[in-house]
């Protein structure tokens, strides 16, 4: 078969599946999963049923596998397939490179899920990214702090806006309209680049509101110790039971020092959940509109959060109702779109 593009990525990740599932209906696709679970992730977050052609590289845990044996069953699988695009999922694998310098630049594209905030810029760093870039004729950066750091490298090729990182799973409930009732969410990594150690802080000195914390990291035990009787923290939940969670709660934080998307802040509003994040999440430009349907946080502080909760707590209503005009489906088409308008 002749692909319209093979798409390198790391993992069988639920929410990619259900983006390949979507792009698969409209044009020809292989997906090449360099390996088949990962030691950080819950076994949940690999499951999904996929109806598109794939390819697994490595059995096991992604992290495990033997980096140069990894490479030559690519270089062997690619050499036996005939495609129009080649979209690899960054810069951080060796095994992207490889893709890059076996076929000609016009070939090649990259899917930008990395900001300009987070990302490694130092001298060394950023030579090497120019350097990758090169070999580039087409990015898909997911929105505008990925877009900027494709400035910040001067690439100048064809470039097209997703909007997205993939489709968390969709399950019907019914809304309903009910007073706030002070109870926060967070799901994420613990550790120190969410910031999670600040609003763990921020709870313990205003009780009056209850915080849910969900997740696993290096920062959990201080966390547990640090945690007074209204900050509840959670190992994890799974996925088919998530939406009990995201319903029992009034608003969503996720105020990470950096974020490279955050699908959870997707999730929250698709249970119409107004959102408080900060400016340096990666998809707070592209789906929060602050004092419309959440809070953008330009300065994480005491004071700054505090605002934030109260004006969606008095407004709480207005801004559910907000919420629940964003169309999950027109989201979905516009992330799929953007790989057909690649080929174009």
């Amino acid at each position: 078969m002749n692909y319209d593009y093979v798409f390198i990525t790391p993992l069988p990740s639920f929410y990619k599946i259900n983006l390949y599932n979507e792009i698969a209906k409209k044009i020809r696709i292989l997906v090449i999963f360099i390996g088949e679970s990962s030691s950080i992730r819950t076994e949940d977050f690999t499951k999904g049923e996929k109806y598109f052609n794939y390819e697994v590289l490595n059995k096991g845990d992604f992290e495990e596998r033997d980096q140069l044996s990894s490479c030559m069953k690519l270089m062997k699988l690619l050499f036996r397939l005939k495609y129009k695009k080649i979209a690899v999922g960054g810069w951080d694998l060796i095994e992207y490179w490889l893709c890059l310098f076996i076929n000609p630049r016009d070939k090649n594209a990259v899917i930008v899920e990395s900001t300009s905030i987070e990302s490694d810029m130092s001298f060394i760093k950023k030579t090497l990214k120019k350097g990758f870039f090169q070999r580039i004729s087409l990015a898909f950066p997911s929105g505008r702090l990925h877009s900027d750091l494709l400035d910040k490298l001067g690439y100048k090729k064809k470039s097209i806006l997703t909007k997205g990182v993939g489709i968390f799973h969709r399950v019907d409930y019914e809304r309903e309209v009910r007073p706030f009732q002070n109870k926060i969410l967070y799901i994420g990594r613990l550790s120190k680049e969410k910031d999670v150690d600040f609003i763990v802080d921020f709870f313990n000195k205003n009780s009056q509101y209850e915080l849910t914390i969900v997740g696993k990291g290096p920062l959990k035990e201080s966390l547990e110790l640090r945690a007074k009787h209204n900050v509840k923290i959670i190992d994890h939940v799974p996925n088919e039971i998530i939406s009990e969670l995201y319903l029992e709660h009034d608003i969503f934080i996720l105020p990470s020092k950096s974020e490279p998307w955050g699908l959870v802040v997707d999730e929250a509003l698709y249970f119409n959940i107004p959102v408080i994040v900060s400016k340096n999440v990666g998809c707070a430009s592209e789906l929060v509109s602050d004092g419309y349907n959440g809070v953008i946080l330009e300065y994480t502080t005491e004071e700054c959060l505090l605002n934030a909760i109260h004006d969606i707590k008095t407004r709480f209503f207005e801004y559910r109702t907000n919420v629940s005009k964003i169309d999950f489906n027109v989201r979905d088409n516009e992330q799929v779109n953007a790989y057909i308008k690649g080929l174009l």
